[in-house]
């Protein structure tokens, strides 16, 4: 995760002079392959959005009538409901990382309560959580923080298999602490070093039949790190999992960004 913009100065026709101009050329190219690549996945989060909007709203009346159709074709429509759903889910993910890349994400720091922010969260995805912890209050943006929480409490009930989720919110050392704990089977160790790492699955096959796609807790990281923090995970010994949003504690915005 370097600067790859910097390049190695040397003036010399030696060996180290030769060395710095391959090192130069190799992260000139380099650079160039990634700007590349993040003007595609905008681009095409972009086109993708006109003919999403075409499906959604076929799919919003195939639901409206769902109860005209037989008992095959109301699964069907349930189903196309879940995908439309799942494929707009993806192209925000996708603009959002693009946003990211391109270093136009703006923050709008205000003050936030945590644990209201947690409850909030929890109520608007309908699941059943237990809170703990006081209210602690801290300037962020409180929008970012949200996506970051239901993120982790969605997938805390989608990997976790929705067992013991439990949401503690603290502080440490002058940072503000709010994890998201569950009770399922655990992340294999030699997952967890890649668990923020865009596309990555820890579990293929459970991702596929839930819709997943690998980017959800790479934009919660990338998020947290907008918001001068970062997320730690940990599941010691397969054992159940808890994410930890760690920031610090602010009584105003940073004079100079995160």
């Amino acid at each position: 995760e370097g600067l790859l913009e910097t390049r190695v100065h040397a003036a010399t026709a030696d060996e180290v002079g030769v060395l710095a101009a391959s090192f130069n050329e190799m992260a000139a190219a380099f650079q160039s392959m990634l700007e590349r690549e993040r003007r595609f996945v905008a681009n095409v989060s972009h086109e993708l959005r006109t003919p999403l909007s075409a499906l959604q709203t076929a799919s919003d009346l195939l639901e409206t009538h769902r109860s005209d159709f037989p008992a095959s074709s109301r699964e069907a429509v349930e189903l196309i409901a879940e995908d439309v759903a799942n494929l707009r889910r993806l192209v925000e993910e996708l603009m959002e990382v693009s946003e990211v890349d391109a270093g136009k994400a703006i923050i709008r720091w205000e003050e936030v309560d945590l644990r209201a922010l947690a409850k909030a969260v929890v109520r608007k995805l309908h699941r059943q959580t237990l809170i703990d912890g006081p209210a602690v209050v801290t300037m962020s943006d409180k929008a970012r923080l949200e996506r970051i929480v239901s993120n982790l409490v969605h997938n805390a009930f989608e990997h976790g298999r929705g067992t013991d989720v439990r949401v503690t919110i603290g502080e440490q050392n002058g940072s503000c602490r709010l994890s998201v704990s569950d009770g399922g089977p655990g992340i294999p160790a030699d997952a967890l070093p890649h668990l923020f790492d865009r596309f990555f699955k820890a579990d293929r096959s459970r991702s596929r039949e839930r819709g997943g796609f690998g980017l959800g807790l790479a934009i919660a990281f990338e998020n947290a790190r907008l918001l001068g923090g970062t997320i730690e995970a940990t599941s010691p010994n397969g054992g159940p999992t808890t994410f930890t949003v760690v920031l610090p504690r602010r009584s105003a915005p940073p004079e100079d960004g995160p």
